[in-house]
C-alpha cells in the first residue's frame, strides 16, 4: 500500500481578485471574458459570480472595456 500526500489547497481566490490578478499579467491588450470565465471555473467560481465582479470593476473604473464585442 502506498500513501500519497494530497496537494495543499489554499483558499480559492475571490472572483474580484482573480480578475485583477489575471489582468495584471497582461503587458498590453485585453483578455476575452470567456478566458476569465474558464479560469474562474478552475477555482470553482461560477460564471455569474465572475461576470458580476467584472461588471462592478468596470463601474468602479478598475478595468476598461475594449471596443471588440460592443
Amino acid at each position: 500500500m502506498s500513501v500519497i500526500m494530497a496537494p495543499v489547497m489554499r483558499d480559492a481566490p475571490s472572483p474580484r481578485s482573480l480578475v485583477l490578478d489575471l489582468l495584471s499579467t497582461l503587458r498590453r491588450g485585453s483578455m476575452p471574458v470567456r478566458a476569465l470565465v474558464e479560469a474562474a471555473a478552475l477555482f470553482g467560481i461560477a460564471e455569474n459570480s465572475l461576470r458580476v465582479s467584472l461588471a462592478r470593476l468596470l463601474a468602479e473604473g478598475r478595468v476598461a472595456r475594449d471596443r471588440r464585442g460592443e
